[in-house]
């Protein structure tokens, strides 16, 4: 949900600066296959394939590639359904990758919070209901 918003360019004022290091190449933006997948849909659906085709690939052209062992991303995600089986498969990647590359997870969802902060994430949280 915060990337769709940050396509929107309606973040809130918590994550507009994060959003602005990110942009400006200060921080680094990791992004999973299973994050893009999502977010293409949720795009698409509201604004239609070529938008979410274009906001999709400028976004990809922003991230920082994931290095080292791709395998050490996927098992590590496979790993944390057995502790975290109410997450996606995008939620799994993305705080398997917060782990391996300690990073910071955005997220407006208290299940991705709650398990983030059990694998000893950093992790920014605001309720879904403070987007709208």
């Amino acid at each position: 949900m915060v990337l769709f918003k940050a396509c929107e360019d309606r973040l809130p004022e918590k994550w507009l600066r994060i959003w602005k290091q990110i942009r400006s190449g200060t921080y680094r933006l990791f992004l999973t296959e299973p994050v893009i997948s999502e977010l293409y849909y949720l795009i698409e659906e509201n604004y239609g394939r070529d938008s979410a085709t274009a906001k999709v690939l400028a976004l990809k052209a922003m991230r920082h590639e994931l290095q080292g062992d791709p395998d050490k991303l996927s098992f590590l995600a496979a790993d944390l359904r057995a502790r975290h089986n109410n997450l996606s498969i995008a939620d799994r990647f993305s705080i398997a990758a917060a782990i391996i590359y300690s990073g910071r997870l955005l997220t407006t969802d208290h299940g991705i919070r709650d398990a983030a902060r059990k694998e000893r994430c950093e992790v920014d949280y605001l309720p879904r209901e403070e987007l709208q």
